[in-house]
């Protein structure tokens, strides 16, 4: 009876960490916009940014997620590239959300977020958009 028990929980401790541990792999990045750094990635869905419009001084707060062919999340932890003509600062503990200030007029301009997987494949998420000088 012992024998089962133990059997029991090893079986069980396996199946667990397989569900807990089981990922899929990166298929892509999606890049959105967030209005609150501390916004939870399990909740944005969707395509996310198709492009942005900003003028000289705004800033936008933006999130990377991983995901696989199904769509499921997967964890990603990116490096965040962006051109002269913007500000990219990456918000304090929380890798995947950028702040982005705009700086000086420019169309088009380029963002990204930039994963290598643990088997060396580089993956990108990437918004093209322009910043305007602010109205007169």
């Amino acid at each position: 009876m012992k024998k089962i028990f133990v059997i029991a929980v090893v079986a069980g401790m396996i199946l667990a960490a397989n569900t807990v541990f089981a990922q899929g792999t990166v298929d892509q990045i999606i890049i959105y916009k967030v209005a609150d750094p501390n916004t939870l990635s399990a909740t944005l869905t969707g395509t996310g940014m198709n492009g942005f419009k900003l003028t000289v001084g705004e800033e936008i707060y933006v999130m990377a997620k991983g995901v696989d062919v199904d769509g499921k999340e997967v964890a990603i932890w990116p490096t965040w590239k962006a051109e002269k003509e913007l500000s990219l600062s990456v918000v304090e503990g929380k890798s995947k959300v950028a702040k982005i200030k705009a700086l000086q007029k420019g169309a088009p301009l380029f963002f990204s977020a930039v994963y290598i997987d643990d088997a060396g494949k580089k993956h990108k998420g990437e918004v093209m958009g322009e910043v305007k000088e602010p109205a007169k």
